[in-house]
């Protein structure tokens, strides 16, 4: 195959970034939508919270790691644009929800179709990255995701608004589809075409592929480190539209466009920055890399209060910015040592087992947590309960993200040392000799 070469590269990963921001957009439409469905169906800010987190985290994380491991067996293209249809009819539907248990099985369904959306998305992306530019071509889907997530806030709360917050939900679908179906047309995977798709033939068996991820000390580090942290990005995140209207009491249409002309641009500047910084700093065994993480929430956790604590909408914004800006900094560097942990064979699989653990974690937790803390504090601060749940949840979950980070920097150089003369994507013996068997 040739696709390498000339225009092809570059049109699968502008394609699949196209579905990544579509994944984002589908995923963080709820943000900008909470205070209209909260009046309208009647619900606390702890349902709110399960509808943001779990009920799409729970089957993403349960059907995740199985899809990776069929995508890495031959199916990688037909992963994509399957996913990419499922999780926009699944957008949709959440638009018919009539109480909290429809809209949390509309949710769920959601989760179920993005399961199969980025680990398989980077993997292709993975395969068609230019030699010393790894982690740059892996940052061009984050980088769309901030576009998703900007276009989100933008135009579903103009969209709620003006028709409500039913047809921003109807809308948001329509897009993925006409995708899913230009993905399938038009996109081939090398590694579709290289490996066989009987079942079991020539790869690693489920359960052999994730213990051998799992038996490497710096990548389970990494993936704890980065489950606690995610805690603060994602409760964060859930709840930073709704904490900037109650607080200085303004609709969606104005905080919503207002919010995504700062956050949008910022997050795509940092996910470009996280992408090329690691790349461009002379390291050994990517150490470059590890420190752009662990440097993404250090330098965060003062944003954050300054976000928390703002006299105005125009400083809370200023913050917001600062705050995305250093975020954006770690997702291509992490997806890059996964899979670099990981090996060829498990790329797919290694990102998926990383976004099974850390969604479980962070966005199975991190907006339940803030939204029950937030009704805790209800009862005595009224409108502004969301502050203090914001404030201890965000900041307790980074500071003890970096602890584990640093600690897994420390352990990978071991790691890389062992590795010195073994390549790190040849898998343990043990492990290929059971999938044989």
């Amino acid at each position: 195959m040739k696709h390498r070469l000339g225009w092809y590269a570059p049109y699968v990963i502008t394609l699949l970034s196209l579905g990544t921001a579509l994944n984002y957009y589908d995923r963080t439409l709820m943000g900008i939508l909470v205070p209209a469905i909260k009046a309208d169906l009647h619900l606390s800010d702890g349902q709110i919270g399960l509808l943001s987190g779990l009920a799409f985290v729970s089957v993403y994380c349960l059907l995740g790691i199985p899809i990776a491991r069929y995508a890495d067996r031959g199916q990688r293209v037909r992963v994509v644009a399957a996913s990419l249809a499922f999780w926009s009819i699944m957008t949709s539907v959440c638009g018919f929800a009539a109480g909290f248990g429809s809209l949390f099985l509309a949710r769920c369904g959601v989760g179920v179709g993005e399961a199969g959306g980025l680990p398989t998305t980077q993997a292709i992306v993975s395969e068609y990255s230019p030699s010393g530019w790894k982690v740059s071509a892996l940052a061009l889907p984050i980088f769309a995701s901030g576009i998703g997530q900007a276009l989100a806030a933008a135009l579903g709360g103009l969209i709620a608004d003006r028709l409500g917050w039913r047809y921003a939900f109807w809308i948001a679908g329509i897009p993925g589809i006409l995708l899913a179906l230009l993905v399938i047309a038009t996109i081939r995977s090398q590694q579709d075409h290289l490996v066989p798709t009987k079942p079991r033939a020539k790869g690693l068996q489920l359960r052999a592929s994730v213990m051998t991820l799992l038996r490497k000390p710096s990548l389970l580090l990494l993936f704890a480190g980065l489950s606690v942290a995610s805690i603060g990005v994602y409760g964060g995140n859930a709840w930073a539209a709704t904490f900037l209207m109650r607080t200085f009491r303004l609709s969606a249409s104005t905080v919503g466009p207002s919010y995504a002309a700062v956050v949008g641009p910022v997050f795509m500047v940092g996910s470009l920055l996280g992408g090329v910084l690691p790349d461009l700093i002379p390291s050994r065994h990517m150490r470059s890399a590890w420190w752009v993480v662990i440097a993404s929430f250090a330098v965060n956790i003062p944003f954050s209060l300054a976000l928390f604590f703002s006299a105005s909408f125009g400083w809370a914004l200023v913050a917001a910015g600062g705050s995305i800006l250093v975020l954006a900094l770690y997702p291509a560097p992490t997806i890059a040592l996964i899979q670099h942990l990981s090996g060829t064979r498990l790329r797919a699989t290694g990102v998926a087992v990383f976004l099974a653990i850390t969604n479980l974690v962070g966005l199975g937790l991190g907006p339940y947590i803030i939204g029950h803390l937030s009704d805790l504090f209800a009862t005595s601060l009224g409108s502004n309960s969301l502050r203090p749940a914001l404030t201890i949840t965000v900041i307790t979950s980074y500071f003890l993200g970096i602890l584990l980070l640093l600690r897994a920097s420390q352990v990978y150089r071991k790691d890389s040392a062992l590795n010195e003369h073994a390549p790190i994507d040849q898998e343990p013996p043990q492990a290929l000799k059971r999938s044989e068997t």
